[in-house]
C-alpha cells in the first residue's frame, strides 16, 4: 500500500515562504541604522525558511506499507521500520471542533515513544518536532475535497482491510464510534 500527499500542498508552502520573506524584508527595509531591526528581519526569514523546508519534508514523503514494515522515503533518503520497531496509534477527530474537519481520524506511525499532545494536529507536530521519523495517515469517509490539499489521505475501511490482511492489526483496532 503506497500513500502520498497530493501536489496541492506546494502552493501553501510557497505562499508561506513568500509571506515569511516579505515580513523579513519589511524589517530589513525599515533600517534606520538599527542593527536589531535588520537582525530581526533576517531571523524571521531564517525561521520561515526552516519551517517551510520542514513542512516540505513532512508532506512530500512516500509511505509504503508492506508485510515486513513501513518504508518512508523522500528523494534518495529511504528509512525502513519493521513492525516490531514502530508503534501504531489511532486518533479520532469525530467529536473535535477545529482544523481537522476534513478528516475523521488518523493513524500515527512513530518509531519512538509517543508523546504527541492530542490538541496538536499530526501535521503540525510532524513539521515542528519530527519531520523525518514521525508519520501519519489521515482517514476520510466522504468524497474528499478537491480544492484543498490532501496530506496522506486514505479511506478508513481500505486501510483496515489491507492492514488486517497483512496481519498487522486486528479488525477491532479502531474503537467503535
Amino acid at each position: 500500500m503506497i500513500i502520498k500527499s497530493d501536489k496541492g500542498n506546494i502552493v501553501f508552502i510557497i505562499f508561506s515562504y513568500l509571506l515569511f520573506s516579505l515580513i523579513g524584508g519589511l524589517f530589513v527595509s525599515e533600517n534606520n541604522g538599527l542593527t536589531s531591526v535588520v537582525c530581526m528581519g533576517l531571523l524571521v526569514w531564517i525561521v520561515g525558511s526552516i519551517f517551510c523546508i520542514r513542512w516540505y519534508i513532512a508532506v512530500f514523503r512516500k509511505i509504503v506499507i508492506g508485510p515486513s514494515g513501513v518504508t518512508i522515503s523522500l528523494f534518495r533518503k529511504i528509512k525502513f521500520y519493521t513492525w516490531d520497531s514502530i508503534s501504531i496509534y489511532y486518533e479520532s477527530y469525530q467529536d473535535q471542533l477545529g482544523l481537522r474537519i476534513q478528516y475523521k481520524g488518523a493513524v500515527v506511525l512513530s518509531p519512538c515513544k509517543f508523546k504527541k499532545p492530542k490538541h496538536i494536529p499530526p501535521l503540525m507536530y510532524c513539521i515542528i518536532f519530527h519531520p523525518y521519523s514521525f508519520s501519519f495517515i489521515n482517514f476520510y469517509e466522504e468524497p474528499i475535497i478537491k480544492d484543498a490539499p490532501n496530506v496522506y489521505p486514505v479511506k478508513k475501511q481500505e486501510f483496515l482491510s489491507k492492514m488486517t490482511a497483512l496481519g498487522i492489526i486486528g479488525p477491532d483496532f479502531f474503537p467503535s464510534a
